[in-house]
């Protein structure tokens, strides 16, 4: 229950027994975060799909300076697209550069490191310049004026903190970034996922738990 690993998975694979058909077959059971960036930016599923999850940080940051993407998938990015979404544009392109790194550092005195650890990351949040992330991260948060791309500012802060083993101060900036926007979309569950998180990292059990049936 309180493995952050689970937020990987978009379908939320169900940790209790059930006999539900759509977990049995091969449905596709749609992404909430690609259905909200879907509403937001007015594409189709797929293109969305593409734009988060398949497209390049270069070809992002050359449509938000008025430049051509060099991948013709993202044909759909017209000039009256560019210069709605920028904002949006801009948070993805650098949300894209975080991605990789977005890993917690590994514990290695923990007991238990040498068979949890996944040898397949190769950067966790502890390669990063974290002061500057997280001064990049608040001026964009300051800066923007529209709530949902606040709130996914606020979510990089919590996760970033967490990640770097930064437990309290990830639960600060949770109530500071992302509870006084009183929303409560895909996100925010997002972001509550990794309070919880930082809760448990500080051995604070029962409070996590409280957080992850919340979540859940």
């Amino acid at each position: 229950l309180c493995s952050q690993e689970l937020m990987n998975d978009p379908v939320y694979r169900p940790f209790l027994l059930t006999y539900e058909s759509k977990y049995y077959t091969d449905d596709i059971i749609r992404n909430g975060n690609i259905a909200e960036w879907q509403k937001y930016l007015g594409l189709s599923y797929e293109d969305t799909q593409y734009l988060v999850f398949e497209s390049s940080r270069d070809d992002l940051q050359n449509l938000t300076k008025g430049k051509a993407a060099a991948d013709s998938r993202l044909a759909f990015a017209t000039p009256e697209f560019v210069k709605k979404h920028k904002q949006a544009l801009l948070y993805l392109a650098y949300a894209k550069y975080l991605e990789p790194y977005m890993r917690v550092i590994p514990d290695t005195d923990s007991e238990v490191y040498f068979w949890w650890w996944d040898e397949k990351y190769e950067h966790n949040a502890g390669d990063l310049d974290y002061n500057k992330v997280k001064t990049v991260l608040t001026r964009s948060w300051n800066a923007e004026s529209d709530d949902e791309l606040k709130l996914r500012y606020g979510y990089q802060l919590v996760r970033l903190a967490h990640y770097s083993r930064k437990y309290q101060e990830a639960i600060d900036l949770f109530d500071q970034y992302v509870k006084p926007l009183n929303m409560r979309t895909e996100m925010y569950y997002y972001a509550l996922s990794q309070k919880a998180g930082a809760l448990r990292g500080l051995g604070q059990i029962e409070k996590a738990n409280r957080e992850f049936i919340h979540l859940f």
